[in-house]
């Protein structure tokens, strides 16, 4: 996607001002350890405590390129996972994106927004469908052996079982 360029540049930017900032603490604590001289003393003091902001900004920028990594990757499985189910639950994408239904819910969003994926929400059983998903249903309302009621709706290509006699429609 887009962004792995950017967070790779976060990420390459922390860690080289982290390196630039303990080169910098490195060279306060030798000031302040092995000279004489008290105003060497008090700068060396003075460049170890502004490195350590060096430090904190690289681990900030470091932090946030990993966690955009991260959530790029939960983008794409989100897409990738409802291109190839068409239909799904939004409790059943957070299980197998092994992640919180918050987070499934996150990843979904950005997923349609950013045009991986193209569909709808029907809130009444809290499914999440692709545009071709929509124009395949099957409408299966009861069990053709035994009459008892199917509790979803399917799509063309699906095997259902019925939970109440087991037959595969």
């Amino acid at each position: 996607m887009g962004f792995s360029i950017k967070d790779n540049i976060q990420k390459f930017s922390g860690y080289f001002i982290g390196s630039i900032g303990l080169l910098i603490m490195l060279l306060g604590i030798a000031m302040y350890l092995t000279s004489e001289d008290p105003t060497e003393i008090e700068a060396g003091a003075g460049i170890a405590i502004f490195s350590i902001s060096l430090v904190a900004i690289a681990g900030i920028l470091i932090y946030i390129g990993h966690r955009n990594s991260k959530m790029e990757e939960e983008i794409e499985t989100a897409a990738s996972i409802i291109k190839s189910y068409r239909r799904i639950k939004l409790y059943d994408l957070a299980e197998k994106m092994h992640v919180s239904v918050t987070r499934a819910n996150i990843a979904l969003s950005k997923a349609v927004s950013l045009k991986l994926i193209s569909g709808n929400f029907d809130r009444t059983t809290d499914e999440f469908f692709t545009e071709e998903g929509k124009f395949t249903k099957i409408e299966y309302k009861f069990c053709p052996s035994c009459g008892a009621p199917f509790s979803g709706t399917f799509l063309e290509g699906d095997t259902i079982k019925c939970d109440n006699c087991g037959a595969i429609v």
